[in-house]
């Protein structure tokens, strides 16, 4: 899964329960893991932001890419495939996305600007 490691420098945001999955494959920089540590040092606003239905993020997408600026999503297909229907629009969340990598029920998507 090295597939983090031959991305343009950029933060990733992960879904579900796969953080350490990216910590452990790439060298990019994770938002918000570990989460007590985040806990910690993020405003609460932000942090209940990115817990709201954890192990995935409020259902507003928008205000997720506004607070936390990531550059990439990465994750199991069901976290991705979940969220999308939470935001309550699966197509415009989907075409925000440009997948990058997508075996063995793993993605990697690059957010479009």
């Amino acid at each position: 899964m090295n597939i983090l490691n031959k991305l343009d420098p950029g933060s990733v945001f992960v879904l579900g329960y796969s953080a350490y999955q990216a910590l452990f494959w790439g060298n990019q920089p994770l938002i918000g893991y570990p989460l007590e540590e985040s806990q910690a040092i993020m405003p609460k606003e932000h942090f209940l932001l990115f817990t709201a239905n954890y192990p995935l993020p409020h259902a507003n997408f928008t205000r997720v890419r506004e607070v936390f600026q990531p550059k990439y999503l990465y994750g199991q297909r069901w976290a991705f495939d979940t969220y999308a229907k939470l935001t309550g629009d699966d197509q415009t969340f989907w075409s925000g996305l440009t997948i990058l990598h997508d075996q063995n029920g793993v993605l990697v998507c690059e957010i479009k600007k």
